[in-house]
């Protein structure tokens, strides 16, 4: 047990918090602490893992979320999506020594998501379980535990009876979490806030509040709601009291509706958010706190116009991200998550689906923090992808799975639309028969538990118009093609967004989600014999964007001076030979230099124009085609490759709006090391993602560089991932060195809790001059 964890505990005994006045009154009744470490781990199945009597020393320490399988070592003949061997068993134990004094309380383990099948022990007693991987569960130890004396809480993991097409990861993948309360509490997820009724004026914000009794006899709570404003908690805007009676050992539900004036919106660019405290008492002692953050917006889907965001209409510029963080694997870090949302704004993206399962939560606090829309899914198909094993009733899983799902995330603003899943061939093909019916009982889950937002289904199949799925549906959503036009043919009525698309094309949909926006480990489509992760992001496996990130930021951003060249200017192989050269700008005409030469100035067509006959006739290009790529794109065909320097000049209209430069590579004489933040907290969780690049003396990166570096760190820190683009490369994540591709790679850095240091890396190779950063822990 480290020294932080005990301080913790010491505190915990003696009720001593850093907490607000507030909370201050409820020390004794609402606790909740996240169960880092130390966890104890071993992988397969030992015989009584779950045993209070199991000495467990010999089993690894690991910090929780963990991912026991992307450390590898990656397998060639291993699993054929992501070649990392994570199908098989594994658990988990941790020590908990409750006091006497809380005898009489409520302790619940809550969890975000484990992989896969969990049973929970206390004591040696099977306290709960779950069946689907990527769903939040909560497990009331209560029964189990012996309060003054040691208990062991022991998972057990299973993944073999898991499928999927990409890397899933293993084990205790996001965070658990001890949460303590009294007998009288708020129930959990136990807020559901909608607003009814909006104007400039005021806001009639609807809070449901459901309150558990745990007590032998009906209890008398009172209910005081406080609404407090974005920014510093001041006096509340608006407050309600309600009474009620709760029967024993059984729950009640309070709905209150309070008015506040002039509200803050929630918006892309203005994400304000308000916080609802809902405070319990019982014969005038407080029993319970409870905050909820929620924003107040509106949210319309039309059939000609698509999105409605406050009255306004907003175009979709969206990415799918899987649940993966490169080399960090399945183990959720807030501040990758938040790092890959800051990567995808800066190209432009206003809008993330979490493909295709429910994102941890802390990936929607975000979202709602940021400005970025959501669509959220809670399936890919509804077999063992969900881990519904053949023998289990569908609709049965699936009103648990969603039910959990929308009850946990319904108070997030960011969350415009509801998805039960993704190309389900059959249902979509009508297979066996049913199939609209299904979906219309599966939908009808969704909107028992929130029947404020739209509910859809990807569908990537033109037989499901004919299937009639769509009628049960709020909104049609399609991947990839033009499949919407005969959607929107066969259903007028229904608005459409593209659910999935490879394309920068928008039409009168109401925007699009491309795949993806970064690369993933598993499905390599379609090198699934030699590489490990996909190859379909704009920003590739470690968050280096790719060329097409400068497509789209041109697009999605023109406010924003974009030019970028491509492709890079070393080629000894092709002196003379013509090499194509594309230029990716915000504004609308480019001129091309090639040491000092023009070649030329290239103007954009308009978005969906006609193909001019001349460039008709000079081109091999279909016509549609090359119309639209010349809508978003400038391309030089008849450049002949000769060393030296590629310059492109931007203009929007007759005024310059910027330069880009490519050189031709000299040899690389030196590596440098770039952090994305050279200031970090010193609490175990936040990361520095330092960028390893070669450079030649002119600072032009090796395109062709491929070296191995090796790593060394100084001070109270760890390196818990390294890796690069290369989407065949099967080098380790977790590793004291790393190989570049094209020059480039990644290292993450992670501080240690409670250790303000100063922490220094050192990157090496031979023949080039060593590169040093310096991060600074506070």
């Amino acid at each position: 047990m480290n020294k932080l964890m005990q301080l913790q505990r010491i505190l915990y005994v003696f009720g001593f918090f850093f907490m607000s006045e507030q909370a201050a009154l409820a020390k004794a009744q609402r606790f909740t602490m996240r169960l880092v470490e130390p966890w104890r781990f071993v992988r397969g199945n030992p015989a009584g893992a779950a045993s209070p009597d199991l000495d467990d020393t010999s089993w690894a320490e690991v910090r929780v979320p963990h991912d026991w399988a992307i450390s590898g070592p990656m397998d060639p003949k291993g699993d054929s999506n992501s070649k990392f061997n994570w199908h098989g068993e594994g658990w988990y134990r941790y020590h908990l020594t409750p006091p006497e004094a809380d005898a009489g309380k409520r302790y619940f383990l809550d969890f975000d998501g484990v992989m896969a099948f969990p049973k929970v022990y206390v004591n040696g007693q099977l306290a709960g379980e779950w069946d689907y991987g990527y769903n939040s569960f909560r497990v009331d130890a209560t029964p189990y535990l012996n309060f003054g004396r040691d208990n062991v809480i022991a998972v057990h993991a299973d993944t073999r009876n898991h499928a999927s097409r990409w890397y899933p990861g293993a084990g205790i993948y996001r965070k658990v979490t001890l949460t303590v309360t009294g007998p009288v509490h708020v129930a959990e997820w136990g807020t559901f806030v909608t607003v009814p009724k909006l104007s400039p004026a005021a806001a009639d914000v609807a809070i449901r509040t459901t309150i558990d009794n745990n007590l032998p006899e009906p209890t008398v709570v009172s209910l005081t709601t406080d609404i407090y404003a974005p920014g510093p908690r001041a006096a509340p805007v608006a407050q309600r009291t309600e009474t009620v009676t709760v029967p024993a050992s059984a729950s009640a539900t309070v709905t209150q509706v309070l008015s506040v004036g002039t509200p803050q919106l929630w918006d892309l660019q203005t994400p304000s958010l308000y916080t609802a405290v809902s405070v319990l008492k019982v014969g005038g002692k407080t029993r319970d706190i409870y905050d909820t953050k929620f924003g107040i917006r509106t949210l319309q889907f039309t059939k000609d116009q698509g999105l409605l965001l406050n009255g306004r209409r907003v175009q979709l510029h969206g990415a799918n991200l899987h649940h993966d963080l490169g080399p960090l694997g399945a183990a959720f870090h807030r501040r990758a998550a938040q790092r890959q949302l800051e990567i995808m704004r800066d190209m432009g993206v206003n809008a993330v689906r979490f493909s295709h399962n429910p994102a941890a939560p802390e990936f929607l606090e975000l979202a709602d923090e940021m400005g970025f829309l959501v669509f959220a899914e809670c399936f890919d198909k509804w077999d063992q992808t969900a881990d519904r094993l053949p023998q289990v009733s569908l609709n049965d899983f699936a009103e648990r799975q969603i039910s959990s799902f929308v009850r946990r995330d319904r108070n997030h603003p960011s969350i415009m639309i509801w998805s039960i899943g993704n190309e389900i061939w059959d249902i979509e093909a009508n297979v066996f028969g049913g199939s609209a019916e299904q979906v219309g009982t599966i939908a009808s889950y969704v909107r028992a538990n929130d029947p404020t937002r739209p509910v859809t289904m990807a569908t990537h199949i033109l037989q499901s118009i004919k299937t009639g799925l769509h009628r049960y549906l709020d909104v049609q959503s399609w991947n990839y093609g033009r499949k919407y036009i005969p959607g929107r043919q066969a259903y007028p009525d229904m608005p459409v967004l593209m659910s999935e698309s490879a394309s920068a094309v928008s039409s009168f949909i109401a925007g699009e989600f491309i795949w993806s926006g970064f690369d993933y480990i598993g499905e390599p489509t379609p090198y699934e014999k030699v590489a490990r992760s996909s190859f379909f992001g704009a920003v590739d496996l470690v968050g280096l964007p790719k060329d097409r990130y400068y497509l789209y930021r041109s697009y999605w951003r023109p406010e924003v001076d974009t030019v970028h060249i491509l492709p890079h200017w070393n080629w000894p192989n092709k002196m003379g030979q013509t090499v194509p050269v594309m230029v990716y700008t915000s504004g609308d005409s480019a001129e091309l230099f090639l040491n000092g030469r023009s070649l030329g100035r290239q103007t954009k067509f308009p978005v969906n124009s006609a193909l001019p006959a001349n460039l008709a006739a000079s081109h091999n290009f279909d016509r549609s085609y090359y119309g639209v790529t010349r809508s978003y794109r400038l391309r030089w065909d008849g450049v002949k490759f000769e060393p030296g320097e590629l310059t492109a000049v931007a203009y929007r209209g007759s005024q310059k709006i910027g330069e880009a430069r490519v050189l031709t590579a000299a040899p690389p004489t030196h590596l440098e090391l770039v952090a994305d933040r050279q200031e970090i907290r010193a609490d175990g969780e936040d990361l520095s993602f330092i960028t390893v690049t070669a450079r030649d003396d002119h600072g032009t990166v090796d395109p062709d560089g491929s070296q191995m570096v090796q790593l060394q760190l100084a001070g109270p820190g760890q390196i818990v991932g390294v890796g690069n683009g290369d989407p065949n490369s099967l080098d380790p994540f977790v590793a004291k060195d790393v190989r570049l591709f094209h020059g480039q790679a990644v290292v993450i850095v992670r501080s240690i809790a409670g250790r303000a240091a100063q922490l220094k890396l050192e990157a090496t190779t031979p023949r080039l001059r060593e590169a040093r950063s310096e991060i600074v822990t506070h």
